[in-house]
């Protein structure tokens, strides 16, 4: 009795562990873009490997299938124009029809496709309520104006199309899981060729869309305010240790390698390059004393930096670790200054950057960390390349500035060279004013670097920078009447 329910067991468990890995790998157009259903359908066929059995591709290949045309639906581009959605909802519905092999459906759609193209939205309506137009037309053409009129937005579109992407990505390692086992050579013959087919549509509609661009760049250009807090016994007063400027610089960073799936560290490359002022220590030109003070003055700048990156998923934030390496190049020599002299009158004061040996051209290195928060979904940020503009950024770290080395002038300095350095920038912010009907979108950053030990310090500096993308002029007039 007891070798009876032996084997009766047995061979339940033998028909059962296919049946199971048949149920998990089965399908359908929704648990195909699920995490579960792939890594279960992963694990089983894992499994099935380790055991010597010969694996089938059909599953694989259903997803697949399933998800090509899905990627192809999504509009090359995305139409603001309600008639152009409609006219595009349209030839959608007349491509269907014929992919159905209905051709009477696709040649009734002709007339209301000709009168979208041309903007009669109305007679189109006209047409699906005709109590002479049939059924199956009526129900087409008002769909397709359900469609149109829905707010199928850019955003949605780019959120689609990365959601499709991961999946790929997804089923891909599943595909990996077929190397070096038992498996059908036609079926898994199928599975590659609707895998490159596959490949083929996502990697073109992203292009279509400039979704997973290598490198990502801006130029950023704003007025800029400057001041150095110099004390009481410098040389210059406070007034002339402030000064405004203009920034202009580019900001690049490559595309986080590892943000794809469910991982919650990535890496990347950034850096800018352009005209950035550097804080300086200036002293009078001829002047026999010792006496400096510091100054910010025009400079070309360039860094790199590396990044690692912690993913904070619940806040749609991102925690970058960075350590940067660049150069400040001044553009000049001298600046001047007018200063009050005894009699009452003014004085023109010609400054010149302390001779430290460190030259015009000197490096710095940093260490930073801080907080990105973008608001939005992490994956469409990273699709679109804007992590380089978060909603608010936040920066603290350690700068090493070679400028400030410990050498002849600089002596005098506690650790001149090691500096602090905290940042903060914010993105684009309507403004709204009185004399424009228009807000104005400011942004605005501010960085500010202070000695990092010691009493006998170099002064700390601070650099405000506000930028806008209107034209301030045309904004700032009175409104119409």
């Amino acid at each position: 009795m007891k070798t009876r329910f032996a084997s009766i067991t047995f061979l339940f468990c033998a028909i059962a562990a296919p049946l199971s890995y048949a149920q998990t790998a089965s399908p359908n157009n929704s648990s195909c873009d699920t995490y579960e259903f792939v890594d279960a359908s992963q694990a089983a066929l894992a499994k099935a490997k380790d055991a010597g059995q010969t694996l089938s591709a059909s599953s694989l290949r259903t997803c697949i299938e399933a998800l090509i045309p899905r990627i192809n639906d999504v509009p090359d581009q995305i139409e603001t124009s309600a008639d152009k959605r409609l006219t595009e909802a349209l030839q959608q519905a007349k491509k269907a029809a014929l992919a159905a092999n209905d051709q009477a459906l696709a040649s009734a759609l002709e007339p209301a496709i000709t009168k979208a193209a041309l903007g009669l939205t109305d007679a189109v309506k006209q047409i699906a309520e005709s109590p002479t137009t049939e059924k199956k037309l009526a129900a087409t053409i008002n769909a397709a104006l359900t469609q149109a009129a829905s707010s199928y937005t850019e955003v949605e579109a780019h959120k689609q199309l990365v959601d499709f992407y991961l999946t790929y990505k997804r089923l891909k390692r599943w595909a990996k899981q077929f190397g070096g086992a038992k498996v059908d050579t036609v079926d898994a013959g199928k599975m590659t060729a609707s895998l490159d087919q596959l490949q083929d549509a996502i990697y073109k509609k992203l292009g279509s869309h400039g979704l997973y661009a290598p490198f990502s760049a801006e130029l950023v250009t704003g007025a800029t305010f400057l001041t150095a807090q110099n004390g009481s016994s410098a040389f210059i007063s406070s007034s002339d240790s402030k000064n405004a400027t203009v920034s202009a610089y580019v900001a690049w960073e490559s595309r986080h390698f590892g943000d794809e799936d469910r991982s919650q560290i990535d890496a990347s490359l950034a850096g800018r390059f352009g005209f950035i002022p550097a804080l300086t220590l200036v002293q009078q030109q001829g002047s026999s004393t010792q006496s400096t003070a510091a100054k910010y003055q025009d400079a070309f700048a360039w860094s790199t930096t590396a990044k690692g990156n912690v993913k904070w998923y619940a806040a749609e934030a991102e925690i970058p670790f960075a350590a940067t390496y660049g150069q400040f190049i001044l553009t000049t020599d001298t600046s001047v200054i007018d200063q009050t002299n005894g009699s009452g009158g003014t004085t023109r004061t010609v400054l010149v950057p302390v001779d430290n040996g460190a030259g015009d051209a000197q490096s710095f290195w940093e260490f930073t960390t801080g907080l990105n928060v973008y608001g939005r979904s992490l994956h469409v940020v990273h699709a679109e390349k804007n992590f380089i503009n978060p909603v608010f950024s936040a920066v603290i770290g350690y700068k090493h500035d070679t400028r400030f080395q410990a050498d002849r002038a600089l002596v005098k300095f506690d650790s001149p060279a090691e500096r602090l350095v905290f940042r903060i920038f914010t993105a684009p912010m309507l403004v709204k004013t009185n004399s424009s009907a228009k807000p104005l979108a400011i942004a605005f950053g501010v960085e500010h670097e202070w000695a990092a030990r010691g009493t006998n310090t170099i002064p700390s500096g601070t650099r405000i920078i506000l930028r806008g993308d209107v034209d301030l002029l045309k904004a700032l007039r009175p409104a119409p009447q």
